[in-house]
């Protein structure tokens, strides 16, 4: 990794220069645009150089927490379907010999969002998730990482 000062505009040439920072801006670009009446967002992870990125960071870290764990976020858009953020995450941790917990079928299971049941789990206007929707999560590590 290589640090660049950002230029003095907008951040345009950091964005050019950074995979993982321009894939960040994507998808919080597509939750927006959700939140304001269009496309619901449903990210797009097929970005290889992400990847790369993301698996030498997690090689660095994993080296020095032999207890790291990745888990799998999904969008409500996300829910019920496949996605490949999944993919690549479940790749991911496959190739660095981590755990990946996949939260989607407990939000699924528990969010109307999900066809599930209850009030929901994620807010309608930016995609975080409500109070029902925390607890859900809590719930699923909890369970997923024992006592």
């Amino acid at each position: 990794l290589v640090l660049v000062p950002p230029s003095k505009g907008r951040g345009g040439a950091l964005f050019r220069r950074s995979r993982l920072l321009s894939l960040v801006r994507l998808q919080v670009d597509r939750l927006l645009s959700a939140g304001r009446g269009g496309e619901p967002g449903v990210p797009a992870c097929e970005d290889q150089g992400a990847w790369d990125l993301e698996a030498r960071l997690l090689e660095r870290v994993a080296g020095a927490r032999p207890d790291l764990h990745l888990v799998y976020v999904p969008t409500a858009a996300e829910l019920g379907v496949r996605s490949t953020c999944l993919d690549g995450l479940m790749t991911l941790g496959g190739l660095l010999d981590l755990e990946v917990l996949d939260l989607g079928p407990s939000l699924a299971a528990a969010c109307p969002e999900g066809r599930g049941a209850g009030e929901p789990c994620y807010y309608a206007r930016d995609g975080h998730w409500t109070a029902r929707g925390h607890r859900v999560v809590g719930e699923a590590l909890a369970e997923w990482l024992g006592p």
